[in-house]
């Protein structure tokens, strides 16, 4: 990258990352290197999950974890200590007025700061006075450290719906919005709830969608098979509620209807769907496919008559809107901005949160319309996702970066 097509520089900050249900941010971060900026990456710890992807694997090699050893840790916070006494005594007092009004604990918090105290140094040596984090939780809380500690200039990007809604009183989150330069949304759902809990920086939260690359737009969406095989693409975790979708399955292969389905992803309840696989007599129709790359993402989507999803709580589902890119329809809970995507009658079927018989009624629903009605929804899906281009959101995100480029550190090297 020249200097002349330079646009600056920023830190990216994620609590995994590169991470397999993190590609959401592998395309904004790469889209805005596409625009000029130099993107350095920070993430907590290493990813839980194994990369299957190339791409992910190839952010590897350029992702510095700061949980590598605590010795690192140790010493940043006694060089911070002896450099900036004050200013880390500050920081402290910060995380610990934090940990008070928080679920997480005072021993996390105080791990909060020193995660705070290494970055910037890392910050401090690379020259990058700008922040950007992804999600409202440990991210965030490390932000608001740095810029306690350094003055450092940080936004946010908050995605599930429990990252924001009324059950998140314990996130600290008025902290978070109040020393943050800007609070990204995905989506209009978020932008508007947030605005509701914190009028006061209304003016300061911002719609910046998450997007596909290029290529998901290049060809026509093929025409659904008139299988009964459905795929769902979601980290196998309770906010997913991967239960209720297996059940909604079980139900409908009770009245006859020959159903599968493809889970890809994985998490800390892959052993409970596999007992409730077991237990629903479901070994013969479900498939859990692990993490797969984008590839056979793709094939599976194409495999399949339509998406399925079940969740609790969500911000915009990415898998919603590759699915929508193959001209599949989706089957989703109202959560969230999901409703900015999903619509009965129109890109798919819409159901209630938890509600095992609405959601059973819409399987059965997509299951047995005629293809032509099946092509009808994936048709209109395919063409609300041509708004969801990543060069779109990378474009918003470099007017919000720019805007705020150029903040200086409150102690002198």
């Amino acid at each position: 990258m020249t200097a002349e097509s330079s646009r600056g520089s920023v830190a990216y900050l994620v609590n995994q990352y590169p991470a397999p249900s993190h590609t959401f941010i592998r395309r904004e971060i790469l889209a805005l290197e596409a625009l000029g900026w130099q993107v350095y990456r920070f993430s907590h710890r290493r990813s839980a999950g194994e990369l299957v992807d190339p791409a992910d694997r190839a952010e590897l090699g350029r992702t510095t974890v700061l949980l590598d050893g605590w010795q690192r840790l140790l010493v940043a916070v006694l060089a911070s200590l002896m450099r900036h006494p004050i200013a880390t005594l500050s920081t402290l007092a910060l995380a610990l007025r934090m940990a008070r009004s928080s679920e997480r604990g005072m021993l996390t918090h105080i791990g909060y700061f020193a995660l705070a105290c290494l970055l910037t140094r890392h910050l401090k040596t690379l020259g990058v006075d700008q922040l950007h984090v992804h999600f409202s939780l440990n991210p965030a809380d490390v932000a608001c450290l740095c810029n306690e500690l350094a003055g450092t200039k940080f936004s946010a990007t908050f995605h599930a719906s429990y990252e924001y809604d009324h059950t998140a009183s314990g996130l600290n989150l008025r902290e978070k919005v109040a020393r943050a330069e800007r609070v990204v949304m995905i989506s209009e759902h978020g932008v508007n709830t947030l605005a509701r809990a914190f009028p006061e920086h209304a003016d300061k939260i911002t719609l910046v969608r998450c997007g596909l690359d290029e290529h998901w737009f290049e060809a026509k969406p093929r025409p659904p098979s008139g299988c009964g095989h459905f795929v769902s693409v979601a980290r196998l975790a309770e906010q997913k509620q991967p239960h209720l979708l297996l059940e909604a399955l079980a139900r409908a292969r009770k009245q006859g209807i020959e159903l599968s389905l493809t889970m890809v992803g994985d998490g800390p309840m892959r052993e409970r769907v596999e007992q409730i696989v077991d237990e629903l007599k479901l070994t013969d129709a479900v498939i859990l496919a692990g993490w797969c790359d984008q590839e056979m993402i793709e094939r599976e989507l194409l495999k399949a008559r339509a998406l399925a999803l079940s969740s609790l709580s969500e911000g915009i589902p990415v898998a919603i809107m590759e699915a929508f890119a193959h001209g599949r329809p989706a089957i989703a809970t109202d959560v969230g901005g999901v409703s900015e995507l999903v619509e009965s009658g129109r890109t798919g079927w819409l159901v209630p949160p938890g509600d095992v018989d609405a959601y059973t009624d819409a399987v059965i629903a997509c299951a047995t319309c005629e293809v032509d009605e099946l092509k009808r929804l994936g048709d209109e899906a395919w063409q609300r996702v041509q708004a969801y281009n990543i060069k779109n959101s990378a474009h918003a995100m470099d007017a919000l970066l720019s805007d705020i480029k150029g903040g200086a550190y409150a102690f002198a090297s």
